[in-house]
């Protein structure tokens, strides 16, 4: 049953002095790796005092409280905790001594190792997050025209340059840009040999398409598209240019494929996945429409929009050949599919039980690709009222009710634009960005009791120099982040 929600209502600067409650720092410590940590740990004397300090040791150092404290100097305000469960469970891989910085909700927490990571720009980091308001500066101009999808990771940023295919990255401690990969030949080589199979067939498709390419000036024939980021890898959507001869070799076609390249934070390549338009097995598969005039019913997944859920589980846009018209179409717009390593293909999982609604009749799959949550737990779509999520292994969607008072809109192209932006769920909490026109508004729903919150937004992008676009915070979803300059960054609590 669908439960209906109604919404109505580099250097670091701190905007401000009040700070955001039950934020706080755990270290859990092995003593057999970490002995001689005097050093690193004396930078926790810097951290806020409104941010709650924990210290989990083993049970068995219990006895050896008062010398530990002598040894470490740790701030008094902080909390012992003896406990082999929690010692071990914070511990990074059960045996580095680390240092977690987390909220109340414990969204993403951020996890460092303290032998190693814990000096002074990390806490400086810890104590700007704590803050209502702040500023983030980088070394050089990132909120750029040619530079999209901002996609924020733990303490780094992340992006694309469309002019040079450049994939950037940014730790945001430190405000540091470095460029992460370019289209290297590398990449284009694995792309053409893991798309065809063939080492002799890859190679004389990359060839003829380059020297078409060359022959044709074609400019801009290799695109980063998207990416995504999931357990410290990142999965890179590229399109590659490929061909098609028609008339007995009269005529060329230019077309396209497209893979997905996954690489570390040191940018080597771990992998190339291709992206096959369709699979023929399941479009032959497929149940006909009800009166067999439409045998064209097939879906196609693209690299444009996927979200990593898993290192064998993706979700994908996907699109349906067919008239939305029809009472019996059933349009689905994502899809979840396997990945079988030793194939080096997907292959379908499940079509979502979600379809376009009645603001997509007209205009078909345009604007249709899916707005996936940071976590990738959920997702919705510009158009439909709804938030798509899936809990014990079950699908749900959930009314968001933003588009009650909207009009129609008959014409895609000359109407203001409405529709959501980006969704994220933590718990029964739900945050959706949702644009009507020139006002964009953050809305905050519990799915539980309804209680639901509204702020216009739009004011923040009418501050002096805001180079677009707003993004929820994944360590807490109660903050916004938003340009101000081309090489500055504001994060702001919203609720």
């Amino acid at each position: 049953m669908m439960n209906r929600i109604a919404l109505f209502l580099f250097s670091i600067i701190s905007m401000s002095f009040k700070v955001h409650a039950n934020n706080k720092v755990v270290i859990s410590m092995n003593m057999n790796e970490c002995n001689t940590c005097y050093n690193a740990l004396s930078y926790l004397d810097l951290i806020d005092s409104s941010i709650e300090l924990v210290y989990i040791f083993p049970k068995a150092h219990h006895s050896d409280s008062a010398d530990i404290q002598k040894l470490f100097e740790f701030p008094i305000r902080g909390k012992f905790i003896w406990s082999d469960e929690l010692n071990k469970q914070y511990l990074i891989n059960s045996f580095f001594t680390s240092l977690t910085y987390t909220n109340a909700e414990e969204c993403n927490p951020l996890i460092y190792g303290v032998k190693e990571e814990l000096n002074k720009d990390l806490v400086s980091y810890i104590n700007t997050m704590n803050q209502s308001e702040s500023i983030f500066t980088f070394e050089e101009e990132i909120f750029t025209p040619a530079n999209r999808q901002y996609y924020f990771y733990e303490d780094k940023l992340f992006w694309i340059n469309t002019l040079k295919n450049h994939l950037m990255m940014s730790d945001m401690k430190t405000g540091k840009v470095n460029l992460l990969t370019d289209l290297s030949d590398t990449l284009i080589n694995e792309a053409y040999l893991n798309f065809f199979k063939d080492e002799i067939v890859a190679k004389e498709r990359k060839d003829i398409a380059f020297s078409i390419a060359k022959e044709y000036k074609i400019r801009k024939y290799q695109t980063f598209e998207s990416f995504d980021i999931y357990n410290n890898k990142i999965y890179l959507g590229v399109q590659y240019l490929d061909y098609e001869f028609r008339n007995n070799f009269e005529d060329t076609l230019q077309t396209s494929f497209k893979v997905i390249h996954v690489l570390d934070f040191n940018a080597n390549l771990l992998n190339t996945m291709p992206i096959r338009y369709y699979d023929e097995e399941m479009v032959n598969n497929l149940k006909r429409t009800s009166d067999n005039n439409i045998d064209s019913f097939f879906y196609i997944n693209s690299a444009n929009a996927f979200k990593v859920i898993s290192d064998t589980t993706f979700l994908f846009e996907t699109y349906a050949s067919g008239n939305l018209l029809r009472s019996d179409f059933m349009a689905y717009f994502s899809a979840s599919y396997n990945y079988d390593e030793r194939k080096n293909e997907f292959e379908l999982k499940e079509f979502l039980p979600f379809t376009l609604q009645e603001r997509y009749k007209r205009i078909g799959y345009n604007l249709s690709t899916p707005r996936f949550s940071w976590k990738g737990d959920c997702f919705t779509i510009p158009f439909n009222d709804a938030v798509y999520f899936k809990n014990d292994d079950a699908f749900y969607s959930y009314s968001l009710g933003v588009f009650e008072d909207l009009p129609f809109m008959e014409d895609l192209f000359s109407d203001p634009y409405r529709g959501n932006e980006m969704v994220n769920k933590i718990g029964h909490m739900v945050y959706l960005l949702f644009r009507d026109d020139q006002t964009l508004y953050y809305y905050k729903a519990n799915i539980l009791n309804d209680e639901t919150y509204k702020v216009n937004v739009s004011e923040m992008l009418k501050e002096k120099n805001h180079r677009g676009g707003m993004y929820p915070d994944p360590f807490d979803y109660e903050y916004l982040y938003y340009p101000i300059s081309n090489n500055q960054l504001k994060r702001i609590q919203i609720f």
